[in-house]
């Protein structure tokens, strides 16, 4: 199937919107990352931006390892 679609490196975590040949089924593709530029493994995330909270994966997103430092556990 060719269309566009959202998808999630697996190296660095950027979600990009690429038009690709892909089998729904499979969910993982491989294709090139346009930030760090490698031809890495790719989640399928979604067709709309409001996809990507119920598909993507949260290890690879930054935030999911941001820390509130200033709350003390006593």
């Amino acid at each position: 199937m060719d269309k566009k679609g959202y998808f999630q490196c697996q190296c660095c975590g950027s979600i990009h919107r690429e038009k690709l040949s892909f089998n729904i089924e499979d969910v993982y593709t491989q294709a090139r990352c346009p930030r760090c530029r490698g031809e890495t493994k790719h989640l399928w995330v979604g067709d709309q931006p409001e996809d990507w909270y119920l598909y993507y994966d949260p290890v690879y997103d930054s935030r999911y390892y941001q820390y509130d430092k200033t709350i003390q556990n006593d």
